[in-house]
């Protein structure tokens, strides 16, 4: 599996420093689920908050669907956690 690209990378990067909670990037891939100049992409995205499996997010941006992604699964994460 190739490392997600640079702006990525640098997004996961930046949540990682806000949250202070570091994720382990399991695997990373991108399929577009529209066709056309801007088509939405869905980024296969899982990592591993501790002991926490977590997945996706659906968008026309590469960059932001990622970052959606990563930052739904820390929400998800620390519902989880406090509950």
């Amino acid at each position: 599996m190739p490392p997600p690209q640079r702006p990525v990378d640098a997004a996961f990067n930046c949540i990682e420093r806000i949250v202070k909670e570091p994720g382990i990037l399991r695997d990373y891939d991108l399929k577009a689920v529209t066709m056309g100049r801007m088509p939405w992409v869905k980024p296969r995205c899982e990592w591993r908050l501790r002991d926490d499996l977590f997945r996706h997010r659906t968008s026309p941006d590469i960059i932001e669907a990622s970052a959606r992604a990563y930052l739904n699964a820390f929400n998800r994460f620390f519902s989880r956690s406090h509950t």
